[in-house]
């Protein structure tokens, strides 16, 4: 089975890894990019790549023409965290966008990644999987907020839409140019991290990550939700990790974000007044760890014979560190 996918986000971390593998497996690859974004990452790769943007519909039809499926690795991000409403609204009217084109040029199969945040917990702290309840506790988080409702949105439509939703844990690995999670590689290889934060969290190599889009492309049920991770740690251990990869000291304690968060919101408030493009100390960053659980794989594994194992953890933060270094981000 071979499909045509176009590829939302595919200039971008987790994308052009999504875009590579499915090239690697004999698929076709369109990729829909602003005109002038950084399209330096899918440099060499044999992809079309056409001009437009996930705000204009007509754009998004129009690049939808020629394929039978759709992957949206693009999904809205907040960078600030002040107003979850705007925010959330963002995050919905994009998916309406998607929906709108999708009802017009209908697609075999809709993958849509997710976010951690958008996955429950469990009370008795098991490892969560795709059906723990979601606290509404972290309705106050916006990115919680909109990964959940964009999230809600896409499982509520997916019998007319053929979509399956895939949800990545913290993905670690070379590429991630903004960066995303590899801000904390950066972080601890620049000494800016004395502290750790107390939470649990999930991580996973980008390469796994790519994988296990695939599958879901080539074998995920409709209606259904994938969790693609790998190992279970708190956030010190992944501190640890990595400062003994990048030969720094690691951060001998952990702190409560719910002693910076307020600090952290306070500071989002001065940010916007001085009209700078993001916050310093952004509040998503604290949320991570103030709303991470452990997460469970079992059904991505049963169901798609996604395996994490082969892509190992070290592995991706070691690639991402020398990354890094050669693109002299530390």
């Amino acid at each position: 089975m071979s499909f045509t996918a176009l590829v939302l986000g595919g200039t971008g971390f987790i994308g052009h890894h999504i875009a590579r593998e499915l090239l690697a497996h004999g698929h076709t690859v369109r990729i829909l990019a602003r005109p002038g974004g950084d399209r330096s990452l899918l440099k060499g790769m044999d992809v079309e790549i056409v001009d437009g943007d996930l705000t204009d519909s007509s754009s998004l039809l129009a690049a939808l023409e020629g394929c039978d499926t759709l992957i949206h690795a693009a999904a809205h991000y907040p960078v600030w965290s002040l107003d979850a409403d705007r925010e959330a609204e963002l995050g919905r009217q994009q998916i309406l966008r998607v929906h709108e084109a999708l009802a017009k040029h209908p697609v075999e199969r809709f993958v849509f990644v997710s976010g951690p945040a958008a996955v429950g917990r469990y009370p008795d702290g098991r490892p969560a999987d795709e059906d723990a309840p979601w606290p509404e506790e972290r309705r106050k988080s916006a990115y919680a907020r909109v990964k959940r409702e964009m999230q809600e949105l896409v499982l509520y439509n997916a019998r007319r839409t053929n979509a399956t939703v895939v949800v990545p844990t913290g993905t670690f690995g070379p590429g991630d140019r903004k960066p995303t999670t590899g801000q904390l590689i950066v972080d601890i290889a620049a000494n800016r991290v004395p502290v750790a934060l107390h939470g649990r969290t999930n991580a996973v190599s980008v390469f796994a990550v790519a994988d296990g889009v695939r599958l879901a492309l080539e074998k995920g049920t409709v209606g259904r939700l994938y969790v693609l991770g790998d190992e279970n740690l708190t956030v010190l251990e992944l501190c640890t990790r990595i400062a003994d990869i990048v030969g720094v000291r690691a951060p001998r304690l952990a702190l409560s974000p719910d002693i910076l968060r307020p600090v952290a919101v306070l500071g989002e408030h001065l940010s916007q007044r001085l009209g700078k493009e993001r916050p310093k100390v952004p509040v998503v960053g604290l949320d991570f760890a103030l709303f991470g659980t452990h997460l469970s794989s079992d059904v991505a594994r049963q169901e798609l014979g996604y395996d994490p194992s082969q892509y190992p953890l070290d592995a991706a933060l070691k690639d991402a560190w020398e990354w890094f270094k050669d693109q002299a981000m530390v």
